[in-house]
């Protein structure tokens, strides 16, 4: 760990206070986890934890680095990403917006008939 400048940190277990990220893996491997059947072997459950960390990793957009992957956030191209992201999200706002005054509309209309 001296190699990489990392300190090791101790702190409880199931104590979402004091190590917020690594419960925060925790909640999301295990949901990934809940989508499969039980494993057959040692081989098949080592490719489940693969795909969850590179589900984790590189396709699960997080909230907290917005709305972008791990990844892209700390390794690939932020800017771009960023942007991208940001038009996207703009689209399915306005998108949303317009269905759903249109649904209101239609609500008002039906209520007066």
């Amino acid at each position: 760990m001296r190699n990489f400048e990392m300190d090791h940190v101790y702190c409880n277990p199931a104590t979402p206070t004091e190590n917020v990220i690594i419960e925060r893996w925790h909640r999301a491997f295990k949901e990934s986890l809940y989508k499969h059947d039980e494993p057959d072997g040692f081989e098949e459950f080592k490719q489940l934890i693969q795909a969850a960390v590179h589900y984790y990793n590189y396709e699960r957009y997080r909230q907290s680095l917005e709305h972008v992957t791990s990844h892209d956030y700390y390794r690939g191209d932020f800017a771009k990403t960023f942007t991208e992201r940001k038009r996207y999200c703009k689209i399915v706002r306005d998108e949303r917006r317009l269905k759903n005054s249109e649904r209101m509309k239609s609500l008002s209309i039906e209520s007066f008939t």
